[in-house]
């Protein structure tokens, strides 16, 4: 049987983060790029953050995302369908990150996260709605991230004047807004520097 796609995650650990007294938004977008699934306990100031990464896999890829935004959050967390190798959970364990495998819709911790050291005011979610589905830019549909970025380079070459909006309308996508299509295009670009520090190293 085929492992599922990121999407089908998001509902199992967005009741997971509510189990724990979260509000749940999908797909937020910061500093550019798009967290998943973000749980915001207590009210805001003096809230606490919680920034879920859903991975078919617990790849440098996932640890990478997660360490971008890990200074505005206070709890950070991968959520997979495999099951972390003792190295894996070693060394979140030193980055202070929490393991969840998700199986037939039950979400199970691994690792607890630790608190990070947050500098000053974490993470705020503002003008979004509660709710949502996140990982949708693995689904089959008019394209994963990779191939809305590749079309969406093609019509800035092509336009190199067009604005997001403009954009957003003319690239056949899956984001909900032209903010979060513009997000999910600078994740690609973070993720391929991220990769390409990893291979200097």
């Amino acid at each position: 049987m085929n492992r599922p796609y990121e999407f089908q995650m998001s509902e199992p650990v967005s009741q997971w983060l509510r189990s724990r007294g979260c509000r749940v938004y999908a797909e937020v977008i910061y500093s550019g790029c798009t967290i998943d699934l973000v749980g915001i306990h207590g009210e805001m100031p003096g809230h606490i953050v919680h920034a879920v990464e859903l991975k078919r896999s617990f790849s440098d890829d996932a640890f990478g995302q997660v360490s971008y935004h890990q200074y505005k959050v206070h709890f950070s967390w991968i959520a997979a369908f495999s099951k972390p190798r003792p190295s894996t959970i070693e060394y979140a364990q030193k980055q202070r990150i929490g393991l969840l495998t998700v199986k037939d819709d039950q979400v199970a911790v691994v690792l607890e996260a630790q608190r990070n050291h947050v500098r000053r005011h974490p993470l705020m979610v503002r003008r979004a709605h509660e709710g949502g589905l996140a990982g949708k830019a693995t689904s089959i549909g008019p394209g994963p991230a990779q191939q809305v970025y590749e079309a969406v380079a093609k019509y800035r070459t092509e336009h190199p004047q067009a604005k997001w909006n403009e954009i957003y309308l003319a690239v056949p996508n899956h984001y909900a807004t032209a903010n979060s299509l513009a997000g999910g295009m600078r994740s690609v670009d973070e993720r391929a520097r991220w990769k390409k520090m990893k291979g200097d190293e």
